[in-house]
């Protein structure tokens, strides 16, 4: 793994596409507007904790974070196909999700972020969106045409955050005992 970049360029690069402002970006990392102000600059690092909760913040990778350069295809299709899906659902029901506690903002800033994405982050990102890991990594560009599924799962997850939180437990619940029984026949004996 090579470093091509250095911490600076890329902090840089993540907050320069994110649609928060530094000070909300502050806040929600618990540090102080200054703090980022000198990262920005070079003029200071911030200490490892602190790197790693950038990096989780952003949803990336933090070797990349610190400048190293790997191979990020399926993060790139990510965020591509996340934002296909994210870009189907009516404004309306994007503030429904927000309001209702769906992290969609973890999505946006997922989709605004560069670099790789962790899988954790990715995760996240399929849980919110209703969809596999595999279907938001699907490097195939025509990625919506082939997936009919698509239209469905923009349709539950506007139900699915229209719901009042304990009834999205409920769900949850649910289709975690589904995906087990169909995991569990479709295993060979």
């Amino acid at each position: 793994m090579a470093r091509n970049s250095t911490f600076t360029e890329r902090l840089n690069m993540l907050l320069d596409r994110s649609s928060k402002s530094d000070s909300s970006i502050a806040d929600d990392l618990d540090v102080s507007r200054q703090a980022i102000s000198m990262w920005r600059s070079g003029e200071r690092s911030p200490k490892k904790p602190t790197i790693e909760k950038i990096a989780n913040y952003f949803g990336v990778d933090i070797a990349w974070l610190m400048g190293y350069e790997s191979n990020y295809e399926r993060s790139d299709a990510l965020r591509r196909n996340a934002s296909i899906i994210l870009g189907g659902f009516d404004r309306a029901d994007i503030d429904a999700a927000r309001y209702n506690g769906v992290e969609i903002s973890l999505v946006e800033r997922t989709i605004e972020s560069n670099g790789p994405i962790t899988l954790d982050r990715a995760k996240e990102v399929a849980e919110i969106l209703g969809v596999s890991i595999d279907e938001l990594t699907v490097l195939d560009k025509e990625y919506e045409e082939d997936q009919p599924e698509i239209g469905l799962a923009k349709e539950f997850i506007t139900l699915f955050s229209s719901l009042p939180p304990e009834d999205r437990r409920i769900v949850l619940g649910e289709l975690r005992v589904l995906s087990a029984r169909q995991q569990s026949a479709s295993d060979p004996q």
